[in-house]
C-alpha cells in the first residue's frame, strides 16, 4: 500500500508540474533584440503573445508605477465610453447637440456608424494588453518623442505598445491624454472603426463636422472630443 501511495503521488506531481508547463505562455522566455537603440521583439514573439494571452495578460514589461498609470488612464477613457453610451441611449433615433457638434447633421446611418464603434471599443477595452518593454520608432523618431501606437490585434485583443512620452502627457483633459491615446489606438483596430488621425485637435474635428461630416466618423479626434 505504502508503495501504491508513492507511486500515486509521484504521479500527480509530475501531471502538475506538465500542466503548470502547458499553460506558461511563451512569449515570457522569448528572445529579446535591440533596434535602433529601443527594446523590442520579434515578429514570432508578438504573434505568441496575441494567440496564447488574450485575457489573463495585461501588461508586458510595465512596473507597478506604469501599471498603475495605465490603471488610471484605462478607466478614464471607459467612463468617456460609457458617456458616450448614455448620449446614444438618450437620443437612438436623432441627433442631439453634443452629437451634431463633433459629427454634423444627423443621418441615421452615420448615427449608427458612431454608435456601433463606441460599442465596439466598450467591448474591446477589457482584452487590450499594455507593453512598456517594446517601442519601436521610426527613423528620426525617438523613444522619447514617441507616445504609443497599436503593435498588433485580433479580433479579440490588441496589443498596445507605450512610449517615452505617453509618461509624461496628463491621464486625461481636452488636449493629448493619456485615456485619449488608448481610445485612439482601439480607433484604429479594423474591426472597431479603421480610423485615421486625419485632422487632429479641437477646431479642426469641428470643421470637420460642420463641413464633410463622412469624413469625421472616420476622424479619432471626433470621437474623443464627442
Amino acid at each position: 500500500m505504502k508503495v501504491m501511495t508513492a507511486v500515486w503521488t509521484l504521479l500527480s506531481l509530475v501531471y502538475c508540474g506538465l500542466a503548470e508547463a502547458s499553460t506558461t505562455p511563451d512569449y515570457l522566455g522569448s528572445n529579446r533584440s535591440k533596434t535602433g537603440g529601443e527594446l523590442s521583439r520579434t515578429k514570432d514573439h508578438r504573434s505568441i503573445l496575441v494567440a496564447r494571452a488574450p485575457s489573463r495578460v495585461k501588461f508586458v514589461g510595465c512596473n507597478d508605477q506604469e501599471k498603475e498609470a495605465i490603471r488610471l488612464a484605462k478607466q478614464k477613457a471607459g467612463r468617456k465610453i460609457e458617456s458616450a453610451l448614455k448620449h446614444f441611449k438618450t437620443y437612438p433615433n436623432y441627433g442631439a447637440q453634443r452629437y451634431e457638434r463633433w459629427f454634423g447633421l444627423f443621418t441615421k446611418h452615420r448615427h449608427d456608424v458612431v454608435r456601433s464603434h463606441f460599442v465596439s471599443m466598450d467591448a474591446h477595452l477589457p482584452s487590450v494588453v499594455y507593453d512598456c518593454g517594446t517601442c519601436l520608432v521610426y527613423p528620426g523618431d525617438t523613444y522619447e518623442t514617441t507616445v504609443a501606437y497599436l503593435a498588433a490585434t485580433t479580433p479579440t485583443n490588441s496589443i498596445i505598445d507605450l512610449c517615452g512620452r505617453f509618461w509624461k502627457i496628463p491621464i486625461s483633459g481636452a488636449g493629448l491624454s493619456q485615456s485619449g491615446v488608448i481610445l485612439r489606438e482601439l480607433l484604429r483596430v479594423e474591426n472597431i472603426a479603421g480610423t485615421l488621425d486625419g485632422e487632429g485637435g479641437l477646431s479642426a474635428a469641428l470643421s470637420l463636422a460642420e463641413e464633410d461630416p463622412d469624413r469625421a466618423v472616420l476622424n479619432a479626434d471626433n470621437y474623443l472630443f464627442l
